[in-house]
């Protein structure tokens, strides 16, 4: 602590917040007690210290060279930037730190995106779910994924109807374009699955924010900045709402 406030820098969130909290406790019984960044042990550590004018002598109450009173940041772990892109596992580890934390709020939301990650993963393996019901796992599984079949986009929309999953709609390959597929042949096997297919309700639609096309004399120049958003599936949006969420609550609680 210096002139009354706390020097966070790129320290964990919840390490810091504890040693706050405790910083609290001893400035009870001693209001001069500051907070000071010390090495020892083989990493950094926050030290509370209060120095007497009385008799010139320092006193700690926690830090790196006194393991028994420590509080270290390998204690208060924060849920990574990477890890926290990682469906349900993120969301729910970050909603469990928040509530150990008694950061409420957070941690309601954050247990909010848990949950609706496990219906983005329903939904991104619904249609499977449907082949396996309708012709077992084995059967279903090789039908749907079309193992020793045809991947040409025509047999493969064939087969979904066939397995009874909805393909209406105007169709687009969001994620690998059938020119790509096309390119490349061995794409098609991947790309010409159900998880590559977003639906727009009507062909203009489809062209102008699926392609950038100009569509009865009407197209958009920044179609390319919304694609993530207007053609996308439903799953990917949520799913990236998330992600954006939780990586920015991150970069907000490192400053």
């Amino acid at each position: 602590m210096q002139n009354g406030d706390v020097l966070v820098g790129n320290r964990s969130p919840r390490y810091v917040k504890e040693a706050y909290k405790r910083l609290m406790i001893v400035n009870v019984r001693y209001p001069k007690a500051y907070l000071s960044l010390v090495i020892g042990n083989g990493m950094p550590e926050y030290s509370i210290n209060h120095f007497s004018a009385n008799n010139g002598g320092m006193t700690s109450f926690g830090g790196a060279y006194y393991n028994d009173k420590a509080f270290n940041e390998k204690e208060y772990p924060e849920v990574g930037t990477g890890e926290s892109f990682a469906p349900i596992w993120g969301s729910g580890k970050q909603a469990y730190y928040d509530f150990q934390d008694g950061d409420y709020v957070w941690g309601a939301f954050n247990a909010g995106m848990a949950v609706s990650d496990v219906f983005l993963l329903k939904s991104v393996f619904s249609g499977l779910g449907k082949a396996v019901l309708s012709k077992g796992i084995v059967g279903g599984s090789k039908r749907y994924f079309g193992y020793g079949m045809s991947h040409e986009y025509g047999a493969s929309v064939a087969r979904w109807k066939n397995l009874g999953i909805n393909t209406s709609g105007y169709k687009h390959h969001w994620a690998i374009s059938q020119q790509m597929m096309e390119r490349y042949p061995l794409l098609k096997p991947i790309g010409n699955q159900t998880w590559n297919l977003t639906r727009f309700s009507s062909q203009a639609s489809h062209m102008r924010w699926g392609h950038g096309q100009i569509f009865y004399r009407k197209g958009y120049r920044y179609w390319r900045l919304v694609y993530p958003f207007s053609s996308t599936p439903l799953w990917f949006k949520w799913n990236l709402s998330n992600r954006l969420v939780n990586g920015s609550e991150n970069i907000i609680r490192d400053d």
